[in-house]
């Protein structure tokens, strides 16, 4: 908004003919002012999250963080989105923005991941090393070798 104000000020600054603030009583560039902040913001929201102890929630959508089955990465332009799903079927896809944006919330989803992945969660490669989770997947797969239905 503040860069939409500012092109039109300067140009009718560099305008001899017109007032400085001249675009300000032009209704279409209001509307305009109001389509772009509308398409500009629609692109920015991230959406409700929100973690506990053992839980994360994106809008209506909960899971169980201590208790999943599946972490995968999907690449987005700029950005990734992480793809969760716990063993009662509860899936969650929040964008890693989300996450980095609040260390608390990003500090209890990340020990939830960890936690599962020693437990034997499914995770990507691309997960593993975005996370640097090369430690809890070689202690999953320690534990795998030990537990008498591997043999």
């Amino acid at each position: 908004m503040v860069i939409f104000i500012g092109f039109f000020t300067v140009y009718d600054l560099l305008d001899s003919d017109r007032g400085m603030f001249d675009w300000a009583t032009d209704r279409t560039m209001w509307i305009l002012f109001v389509v772009f902040s509308f398409l500009f913001s629609f692109g920015v929201y991230i959406g409700t999250v929100a973690a506990g102890a053992d839980w994360l929630m994106q809008r209506k959508h909960f899971i169980k963080t201590y208790e999943l089955t599946s972490i995968e990465l999907e690449p987005a332009i700029n950005k990734y989105t992480f793809e969760l799903q716990d063993r009662y079927g509860n899936e969650v896809s929040v964008s890693e923005l989300a996450l980095l944006g609040n260390r608390r919330l990003w500090n209890l989803v990340y020990n939830g991941i960890r936690h599962s992945v020693v437990n034997g969660a499914y995770i990507d490669s691309r997960a593993i090393s975005r996370l640097q989770l090369h430690r809890e997947v070689a202690m999953r797969d320690a534990r795998r070798s030990q537990s008498p239905e591997a043999e």
